[in-house]
Parts: structure tokens; sequence; C-alpha cells
């Protein structure tokens, strides 16, 4: 289910209704939504987040250290099968894959494990509902041991209403006016490659970081409205995270609660571990999370590749620290920074690992349009008709109104503001991508 689309807004409204008529049944009513989305769109994916949450909450209740182990291993275990018949190719994919393909899957086990690891306890029901909540399922944020509590759930209220529909409408403006509307300038690069002109190309990798940063966050937004409107306040999962200046700056604002995780559960203890061997053990503890981290998203080699290339940088930011104190140029940080996170994103979206060697090789042929209209906007627009170039014209003009105006946008006295959801629906209906669009890019992956 895509949370940008009419449909949800529909059932969301619904859910509210009865959400409020219903004082006794709120939190039933909560958990027989959310696994009827799940019984709707995916059968597998209904038993398994049962089966699995049931087996979680049942070893962490006996509390025992072997208990534990069992919990974490059930959790990886399933998550690793999905992983892999994901794979292209892969024996059996065609059968297999559409069977046990499981939505959710990568946010739920992660917060699994912090329930096996950590101290509180709760009631299987609640724990089910928080890993399958249907705002949240799709798009995150996780939720860690501190987090996994069982949700107050009180009467709704206008002023969290309002802010609930002014995240929703600006993240409605984030993927329908924004994100989808580089679709074309970004297909046209990857899916397509331009020849003769490699400004072109490097435009359409630039624009898929951009696209994937407004995409995501946008769709976290939703689901960070769509709860708050019931009273529960999801944790954020970006920090305006394009006007890092350094890579270590840009990881403590994208996906703040996976990065939050992998530290918690993993660079830590590593690099607590290997404590001893000072540099040589926090380079380590670094490639070991960017790793792990890739294996998150799926097992192939360009997410390896992609998160090596990640965590290569931030070793060399953090060798390189008390040097580079004070003698950068804010303005240089931030475009390498910009331009280190693109590269390591192109293989991400790339087909495999050889298509995104041949895109950044293309980048640097014949890099100076020789016809602007030719070589540059035409393939960017998917043509050199008109109507298609002022629409790629006028994404760009939107998208550097929208990175002027993202913090102010964000301020908590201006978030819940009429006044900017009236704004927000306005750019929707005269500019947004209302016919299907881009989903959940990270649903690809």
């Amino acid at each position: 289910m895509s949370l940008h689309q009419l449909h949800y807004f529909f059932l969301l409204g619904l859910v509210a209704i009865i959400y409020q008529f219903f004082p006794k049944h709120r939190k039933s009513w909560l958990l027989l939504v959310s696994l009827g989305v799940l019984f709707f769109y995916n059968l597998s994916s209904f038993f398994s987040i049962i089966a699995v949450t049931w087996l979680t909450h049942w070893l962490a209740n006996k509390g025992s250290k072997t208990a534990t182990i069992i919990g974490v291993l059930i959790n990886v275990g399933v998550f690793s099968l999905e992983k892999t018949l994901s794979i292209p190719g892969f024996s059996w994919q065609t059968d297999l894959q559409s069977a046990i393909w499981l939505l959710g899957m990568s946010f739920y086990v992660l917060q699994n494990i912090a329930y096996l690891i950590g101290t509180q306890r709760m009631p299987f029901s609640d724990l089910l509902l928080l890993n399958g909540f249907f705002p949240k399922l799709f798009a995150g944020p996780i939720l860690n041991q501190n987090q996994l509590v069982a949700w107050e759930l009180k009467p709704i209220e206008f002023s969290q209403v309002q802010k609930g529909i002014g995240q929703i409408t600006f993240g409605l403006v984030k993927i329908l006016v924004i994100a989808d509307r580089l679709t074309l300038a970004v297909s046209s690069v990857f899916d397509y490659m331009p020849n003769g002109s490699g400004l072109a190309v490097y435009t359409g990798v630039m624009l898929f970081f951009i696209q994937l940063y407004f995409n995501f966050s946008g769709y976290v937004n939703i689901a960070i409205g769509s709860t708050q409107i019931f009273g529960i306040q999801l944790p954020e999962n970006f920090n305006f995270s394009l006007r890092s200046k350094n890579t270590i700056s840009f990881w403590q604002r994208w996906h703040i609660t996976l990065l939050k995780w992998l530290g918690d559960y993993i660079y830590y203890p590593l690099a607590y571990r290997f404590r001893s061997h000072q540099k040589a053990g926090m380079m380590m503890a670094v490639m070991a999370t960017f790793l792990l981290s890739g294996l998150w998203s799926g097992f192939e080699m360009k997410y390896v590749l992609t998160v090596s290339w990640f965590g290569f940088v931030i070793i060399i930011e953090r060798l390189t620290e008390k040097w580079r104190k004070g003698k950068v140029n804010p303005i240089i940080g931030w475009l390498v920074t910009f331009h280190v996170m693109a590269i390591g994103f192109l293989f991400f979206r790339s087909d495999d690992v050889a298509h995104g060697w041949q895109i950044l090789q293309s980048i640097f042929i014949d890099f100076w349009p020789q016809d602007w209209l030719k070589d540059l906007i035409a393939p960017l627009a998917n043509g050199a008709h008109l109507n298609e170039t002022f629409n790629w014209i006028t994404s760009l003009l939107i998208l550097i109104i929208a990175l002027s105006f993202e913090r102010k946008w964000q301020t908590k006295a201006f978030a819940g503001s009429w006044y900017l959801v009236l704004i927000h629906l306005i750019l929707i209906l005269l500019l947004g991508d209302l016919n299907g669009g881009q989903n959940f890019i990270y649903m690809q992956f």
C-alpha cells in the first residue's frame, strides 16, 4: 500500500472516526485494521508478522540468554531468507519470492531484536501493534528498545489532527511535487542512459540522490503525521540531510532510526570490543556496521559496494578529523559531501555493479554538451517536446525553492498552520504528479 494514494487517506479517515467513537476498543481497532491491511495486500506478510512476533514475544519472556539468542537467530534467519530469494536470477525466485515477499520485514525484525535484547516487556498484542501498525509498516521509522513501550491511546484532539495533517501534506508535496517530477530525468539516465552528454548523466545521478531523499522523507512525514492524529509521536527519521557538510553529519541526519539501531547494537559494541586496537578497531567497527547496513537493503554486490564506499569515506573523515577542523570551507564541505553520497547511491539505483560503473564512466565522456537542447535537456526530459522541457525546468525551480524553505516548513510553529496546509494542497493540485508517479523507492531494494 502506498501512503500517498487516495485510498490510504480514506482508510486513515475511517479508522480515525471509529477510533474516536469506540474508546474502549481503540487498541484492538488499530491492531485489527493493521492486520487487515497486511491480509489484503500480502497474505504471507500477515502470517509471517504474527508468527515471528509471537515467537519473539514468547522467547523474550523466557528471560534467558539462550532464548534471546534463538529469538535473534529466528528474526535474522527469516529476514535472510526473504532477502536471498529477492536476489535477481536466484533459483526458485519466480515461485517462492512471490509467495514469501514480506511487507515491512526490514523494519520489524530490527524492532524484534531490540525487544529481545532490551529489558522492557509488554503484552503480545502491543508488540504486534508496534510491529504492524499500518502507517509505519512500509516506511518506518524503526523503534528501539526505549521506544518499544505500550502506546497510551487517548481521544483525538484538534491540535493533534492539525499537526498530523500538516506533516501529511508536507510529505505529499515532497513526493508528488518534487520526487515524482524528477522520475523522468532519473529514469532517462539509469534506464536508458543517453549518449553524447556526460553532463546529462551527471545531472541524472545528482537528481536521483535528491529524489531518493524527498521520496523517503516524504513517506516518513506521512507516517509520522498519520500517527500524530492518534496522539502517537514517532521519532524523526530525517534532519535536513541534504544540508550536511560532511558524511559523518550526513549519517547522523539520514535514516536516523536505522543508523541509531546499528550504532546501539553493532557499532558501539564492536568499537568497545576492539578498543585496544584504537584506529584499526574504529575502522573494523565502521566497515562492519556499514556492511551489515548494506545487507539490510539486499544480498547483492551493488549494495556491498555502496556501503563499502560509504564506510571508506567515513574512515577517511575520522582519520583526518583533527587536521580538517576549521580548515574546510562550509560550501566546499557541502559540495564534496553531496557528490560523495550521490556517487554511492548511484550504485544503489543501478541494476548491478557493471551497470553502475557504466553510468559513472559515462559522466566523463563528452561532458560538455554541444547542443544544450539535444544533448542535455532532451535526454533528461525524455524527449525534446516543449511541454516536457518546461516540466523539467519547472521541477528544478520547485526543487530549489523547496530546499531553500525546507527548514522553515518544518518548524513547529509553522508546520501545524492551516495556511501552510492550504499552500501544500495548492502546490499538489497545480504541480503534483497525480498519475501514479513513483512508489516508495526503498521498497524496491
